[in-house]
């Protein structure tokens, strides 16, 4: 009997254990239709996402090259082909180098390549901030394109390489070059008018024609001021559309940069007591002769000081320093004025721009005034720097002693 009741147990544990293999494999067997229905649906929707960045890279206006870390190009785009006059079909998969002999159709994409690829040997792959850079091609049209390279990050699933953005500025540049074409000839035709202005005021104002009414005498200055602040506009005018141009010539001498920030000082000093404005000049003895251009120079300190002039209250102070290191030479000039916004600190520079405190205070300004004096000092081999808070601001130029 207990033999007959130990088999009844063993047929039912080998039953109940048949019934549990055949639920866990009916169990495994839902599970993984759930698995290839989940893994078909997320392949499907990386097929839709490939397909639908394939469709967005293709229809670019921009040209798109992307190459790996060993200068194999992976991808190129229509509008790459369109700019650079070639075929992808002639390069995908394949390594070009600047020495390899190739097709004049390929001439243009070396060009836009390889200086790209020289730069990118520098770039930080863990910054993707892309960099950019100017050319002219030749094929298959006369074109100015501006190159923007993309480093792509390295480690883990990525192996690097560089994604390369082609954009055509042609139009771009007709169009600008229009703009300073326009600005020097209206400059040019008014220069001549308002000499003879400026001429005529200051006989009348000087009593060549006998005395003046004092009424007369004072609306006379009035139009005398305002034809000096047009005569400086047109001048702007016309250095920054030189300096543009490439034109703006330079004749560099050894000289005191003491000596010329002492004639600015003097030049200044009337218009600051008017004012009643401190104003404080310090120099350095020690300075030895650096070599500059005088009237160049000037101009761009001028511009430094004008600024501090306009934009500081009667009874607020101005300085201008000088000292020297090394290696380099420092004119410092500082205002109690109304300040810069951290904002517009970097905009400072631009053609044109001005921020909304000195729109305020002083409507009538051109913006053209620390464009000029920046790229004079960078012609130099200086630079302008600059802090400002709502006490006051403070322009320092720094120039090498040795050229």
């Amino acid at each position: 009997m207990a033999n007959e009741r130990t088999s009844e147990v063993s047929a039912n544990d080998l039953a109940n254990t048949k019934r549990a293999m055949i639920n866990l494999l009916e169990d495994l067997t839902i599970e993984k239709e759930n698995i290839e229905h989940i893994v078909a649906m997320r392949t499907a929707e990386l097929n839709r996402a490939k397909v639908h960045t394939e469709i967005i890279i293709e229809n670019l206006t921009d040209g798109l090259i992307e190459y790996s870390a060993d200068y194999r190009i992976r991808r190129v785009n229509s509008s790459a082909e369109r700019l650079l006059g070639f075929k992808r079909e002639a390069i995908l998969g394949s390594v070009l180098s600047s020495t390899s002999k190739v097709d004049a159709h390929l001439q243009s994409l070396v060009s836009v390549l390889f200086p790209a690829m020289d730069e990118t040997r520098m770039v930080d792959t863990t910054n993707a901030m892309p960099q950019a850079r100017e050319i002219k091609i030749v094929f298959p049209i006369a074109t100015d394109l501006k190159i923007f390279t993309i480093a792509l990050p390295t480690g883990q699933d990525f192996d690097g390489g560089f994604i390369i953005l082609i954009r055509d500025v042609t139009e771009e540049k007709l169009i600008e070059q229009s703009k300073r074409d326009f600005i020097s000839i209206v400059a040019h035709q008014l220069r001549t008018p308002l000499s003879t202005v400026k001429w005529s005021l200051s006989v009348l104002l000087e009593g060549d024609y006998g005395e003046l009414d004092p009424r007369f005498q004072k609306k006379i200055a009035l139009g005398y001021n305002t034809n000096e602040r047009m005569i400086k506009l047109v001048n702007d005018l016309l250095d920054a559309a030189r300096i543009e141009e490439g034109r703006y010539g330079y004749l560099f001498a050894k000289g005191s940069l003491c000596d010329l920030v002492a004639n600015i000082a003097e030049e200044y000093a009337v218009l600051m007591q008017k004012k009643s404005l401190e104003f404080r000049v310090s120099n350095d003895p020690t300075l030895p002769l650096i070599s500059f251009d005088a009237s160049k120079l000037s101009l761009a300190i001028h511009n430094l000081v004008d600024n501090a002039l306009l934009y500081t209250q009667e009874g607020g102070t101005i300085s201008i320093d000088i000292t020297h290191d090394e290696e380099w030479a420092y004119v410092q000039v500082v205002d109690t004025g109304i300040g810069i916004s951290a904002k517009n600190i970097s905009k400072l520079f631009s053609k044109f721009f001005r921020g909304e405190n000195a729109i305020l205070e002083v409507p009538n300004g051109s913006g053209l005034g620390l464009f000029i004096a920046n790229n004079i000092v960078l012609r130099h081999g200086g630079t302008i720097e600059v802090h400002s808070d709502k006490r006051g601001s403070s322009f320092s130029i720094r120039l090498p002693l040795v050229p």
